[in-house]
């Protein structure tokens, strides 16, 4: 099915909202005794029209132009006609911001402003008419250009955070790799050489042989039991361990971090929970903050355990994501509550009441 939108497009569905400034356009011929032919130019018009416009939306830089130059055509032909036909003009200008270079703007604007000025003088245009193009034109245009050059940052700015996120995970998975080799190299050694003087041993030796053997298998099971622990660390470090990996994460990818954790150990679904949000917490910062600073803490406050997230950046835009709203309700089981606030940056409050021994 061919699509009539990027598939990487940031605007959504609301390029088809745009449509509705086309529409009295299209039922201009309702309004009057209009014939067969009357309908067929204007709708030739409109199919031209929606071409263009859809067309627009792949293009990047001044390419955009092209379609831009086919918009003022096309109003320049239908406008002495319909007088619905100056949204083409005005659809032109907006589409020129999205070049996201000014003086590309400011020469389409002007073009387009002056080729509307000569066309009513020599048709006679309406002065009403006349006036929402000069108006919107300009206005429409630079409003594009802005959003146009935000989107270009916003752009640069994931790409940013997507190498940070990149980098974090390279550094701790060559601290796990460190940690690995640290564990069992030394060990692994000590086996093979052991089990090389068992081999030789064999037959001169099998008392001494079988000794050597018996101190390989203790030496395995210790390791065993080595690698066992350290998994573990890894899968559950418990909550204050999650503190610490957030803190190493964050100033890993360059924020600065105040985090602060006052908890003992917590009944296990609990303390689940809470390092499920933490990570989440933390991730989203990583994501989409855009922070510089951040603060993680955590204290009891009566029978609840508490845990704030804050940072100083730009905040959640538009709906919770998947990730917010997961975690919300695995708090909201337990009996918790999430507030977030937005003033100065994003704050997320946890607060989750604890059972019997643990509150």
């Amino acid at each position: 099915m061919m699509r009539l939108l990027p598939a990487d497009s940031d605007s959504g569905w609301t390029p088809y909202a745009w449509l509705i400034y086309a529409v009295p356009f299209a039922l201009w011929p309702a309004g009057r005794s209009s014939t067969l032919q009357d309908w067929v130019v204007n709708c030739a018009g409109l199919a031209v029209f929606l071409g263009l416009y859809f067309w627009a939306h792949w293009l990047k830089g001044l390419r955009i132009l092209i379609p831009v130059a086919g918009l003022a055509l096309l109003g320049f032909a239908y406008l002495p006609w319909n007088p619905f036909a100056i949204a083409f003009y005005i659809y032109a200008g907006a589409f020129s911001g999205y070049t996201a270079r000014t003086n590309a703007v400011v020469v389409s604007c002007s073009l387009l402003v002056g080729i509307l000025g000569l066309q009513a003088w020599i048709f006679k245009l309406n002065p009403m008419t006349l006036l929402s193009g000069f108006v919107f034109i300009p206005l429409l245009g630079f409003l594009m250009l802005y959003y146009a050059r935000q989107h270009v940052v916003n752009l640069k700015l994931r790409q940013a955070q997507n190498e940070v996120q990149q980098m974090a995970r390279v550094a701790e998975r060559e601290r796990i790799a460190r940690d690995l080799h640290d564990l069992l190299g030394h060990t692994l050694s000590v086996i093979v050489l052991k089990s090389e003087l068992a081999s030789r041993l064999a037959v001169k030796d099998p008392a001494r042989a079988a000794k050597e053997i018996g101190e390989v298998e203790t030496i395995a099971r210790q390791a065993l039991s080595e690698v066992r622990t350290a998994v573990e660390g890894y899968r559950s470090t418990g909550l204050r361990g999650e503190f610490e990996r957030a803190r190493a994460l964050l100033e890993n990818a360059g924020l600065r971090v105040d985090a602060n954790c006052s908890f003992e150990r917590l009944p296990a679904i609990e303390e689940s929970v809470l390092s499920l949000a933490l990570r989440e917490g933390v991730t989203n910062i990583l994501r989409h903050s855009g922070a510089t600073a951040c603060l993680l803490q955590g204290e009891m406050k009566g029978h609840e355990a508490e845990i704030r997230i804050a940072d100083n950046g730009t905040g959640y835009q538009g709906k919770e994501g998947a990730g917010l709203r997961g975690m919300r309700e695995r708090i909201g089981t337990l009996g918790g509550r999430l507030v977030v606030r937005m003033d100065a940056g994003t704050e997320l409050e946890i607060r989750l009441p604890l059972r019997g021994d643990a509150a």
